[in-house]
């Protein structure tokens, strides 16, 4: 599949990447796992190759399953979870857009939430090729021209909705997951709290500590 070398929907001709060389990363999260996170002053590709969960952003919710993503702009409220079955795997890049050369606050056109990739088997072999050009710090631009290339492609292709949700969950359902979401990690630290207090426990009147992997401690 050929890249678009413009988007109908961004207006950007480069990209300066944040926090090298730890961004862009591949990361399988934990198996009860939240992300939440306001404030940020970089835009970021958020990409899901595996898993499902949800995500809220805004006040709206989507659900994130192999092939979703998002292009989120600064300061945006984001608040994801993944409560059962396979974890989730995902890319992520964070990034400033540039137009001939210079830094852009604000994007028309952004954020992008929603969007479905036009073929994940063909995204995830790019990711591989953008992965290892990160390994070689000396290919800093040659990084950034394939990160850019890969948002285009994604924005552009992809059906994904600027500005808003095409995909976007009802607001009852997107209450219930908040709901849900929090019961949940409530529930997953007064677990985790009584296996400290039971090793300490035993540890403090002599018996043999917790053994790893006899209980399963998730936040």
């Amino acid at each position: 599949m050929a890249f678009r070398v413009q988007s109908p929907v961004l207006d950007f001709d480069s990209l300066q990447l944040v926090d090298r060389p730890w961004f862009p990363y591949l990361c399988t999260e934990v198996e009860y796992w939240q992300w939440k996170t306001a404030g940020e002053d970089h835009f970021n590709f958020w990409l899901a190759l595996a898993g499902e969960g949800y995500l809220s952003c805004d006040g709206q919710a989507f659900r994130i399953q192999p092939g979703s993503f998002f292009i989120f702009s600064p300061h945006q409220n984001i608040n994801a979870a993944h409560h059962a079955g396979p974890r989730i795997t995902r890319f992520s890049a964070h990034f400033f857009p540039l137009r001939l050369g210079a830094r852009l606050k604000q994007l028309p056109g952004l954020p992008l939430l929603g969007g479905t990739v036009d073929s994940l088997a063909v995204v995830q072999r790019q990711i591989d090729v953008i992965m290892r050009i990160a390994l070689r710090r000396e290919d800093d631009a040659m990084l950034a021209r394939k990160l850019y290339e890969l948002i285009l492609q994604a924005a552009g292709l992809s059906g994904g909705l600027a500005g808003a949700g095409r995909a976007a969950l009802s607001p009852v359902v997107s209450e219930a997951l908040r709901v849900f979401g929090s019961t949940r990690l409530r529930s997953n630290r007064s677990r985790h709290l009584r296996v400290v207090w039971a090793a300490r426990a035993r540890t403090s009147t002599g018996s043999s500590p917790l053994r790893s992997g006899s209980h399963r401690a998730s936040f």
